[in-house]
């Protein structure tokens, strides 16, 4: 297929450069919050997987896409992370999926996904010690 024909005219090299500048500095100011990340696959679409030393912070997606496809061009259901880093998205915003509240974030909003995942964190050790703090966090943003 001619390149102008293709729907993504960057090549997967270059796509992969992009999010491992991405990923790197994602790395770093969570770390420096004291989120403990850890990556936990790197797929051949670029989409980078995290963890945390902290289970109930769940996982972070960084991507380039929205993600996988079936064969009916449905995003699949399947996959839902708690936390999104994609390089589509413009403004961070929050969406409620099945009960399971998910954050989205920009490429350029790597510094604010990681305030919220440490005010989430922080939320989540209160509730340890008074039950019903985290439930409060949420519904401050929107749950």
């Amino acid at each position: 297929m001619p390149r102008s024909k293709r729907k993504n005219h960057r090549s997967q090299r270059e796509r992969h450069a992009d999010a491992l500048r991405v990923v790197n500095r994602f790395l770093e100011h969570a770390t420096e919050a004291g989120l403990k990340p850890r990556v936990s696959h790197w797929a051949d679409s670029a989409s980078v997987y995290i963890k945390f030393a902290e289970y109930r912070l769940r996982s972070l997606r960084i991507s380039t896409h929205d993600g996988k496809r079936d064969r009916m061009d449905q995003i699949h259901e399947r996959y839902r992370y708690k936390w999104n880093l994609r390089q589509d998205v413009t403004r961070n915003y929050i969406k409620r999926d099945r009960g399971t509240v998910r954050f989205f974030f920009g490429w350029n909003e790597v510094e604010a996904l990681v305030i919220r995942m440490a005010e989430y964190l922080r939320a989540i050790e209160r509730d340890y010690e008074r039950p019903g703090q985290l439930e409060l966090f949420m519904q401050g943003v929107g749950e």
